[in-house]
């Protein structure tokens, strides 16, 4: 499996430095480092290659299209139709050539999945709105993910959970296309905390129990669409 990477604007990119220059992440100095996710993505492809081979793995157990090439847009921008509180941004985001398969990367070391939806509406009633907008978004991210039969627990979920599924599908969605995939992808090392790593785990679980699937990965059907939703990880050297 090759990677054929791109910034949003066009320009290729074929190195993990190209990556920091031309698709940086948000804060980049704080959070392009060594063991922090966004560069050992950009280090999975272009350092370690450790990225393609994690993919085809999880496509072939699922049984999902395994194409040859990938094309990818690091810091994808997907446009969330409820509220106005800016695009949700994909670690990465992968197409097929004949664009019949979407893949949405999270990439994750020990940081949390954000924050609980209650939290998050909390903290937005601080600005000048009172929260509404927020609220807003987060009531129609359920809404939409859980076709309006949201789980009883559904304040404790955590939003970039929930954003990151619903982004995806609603990217293949809008483009007619029948398979999509979002991958939470752990960078696993011996410097991540375990009390860290032990929370994220607790918020998978919760977030799996609440769409009914597996923790160990599963697809759901959403709007024409077969989106897989799982969690894996690659080990650092």
């Amino acid at each position: 499996m090759k990677f054929k990477i791109y910034s949003d604007n066009g320009s290729a990119i074929t190195s993990v430095k190209e990556w920091r220059l031309l698709a940086p992440p948000m804060n980049p100095d704080l959070h392009w480092k060594d063991y922090h996710s966004a560069k050992e993505l950009a280090k999975s492809i272009f350092e370690h290659d450790t990225l393609g081979p994690k993919i085809y793995s999880i496509l072939q157990r699922f049984e999902f299209p395994i194409p040859d090439v990938l094309n990818g847009t690091p810091e994808h921008a997907t446009t969330l139709p409820w509220g106005n509180n800016g695009d949700r941004k994909h670690d990465l985001f992968l197409k097929d050539a004949s664009s019949s398969l979407f893949i949405g990367i999270e990439a994750k070391a020990d940081e949390p999945f954000d924050k609980a939806v209650k939290v998050k509406r909390r903290y937005s009633q601080s600005n000048a709105d009172g929260g509404k907008n927020m609220s807003v978004r987060l009531d129609g991210i359920i809404d939409y993910l859980y076709e309006g039969n949201p789980p009883d627990n559904k304040e404790e979920l955590m939003y970039q959970l929930i954003s990151a599924t619903t982004g995806t599908i609603l990217e293949a969605s809008s483009n007619n296309i029948k398979h999509a995939c979002i991958i939470f992808l752990v960078f696993d090392s011996d410097r991540l905390s375990r009390a860290r790593k032990k929370r994220n785990e607790v918020s998978w679980i919760t977030f799996c129990n609440s769409l009914g699937i597996s923790c160990n990965g599963d697809i759901i059907s959403r709007y024409g669409v077969e989106c897989l939703i799982v969690k894996d990880s690659i080990s650092l050297p």
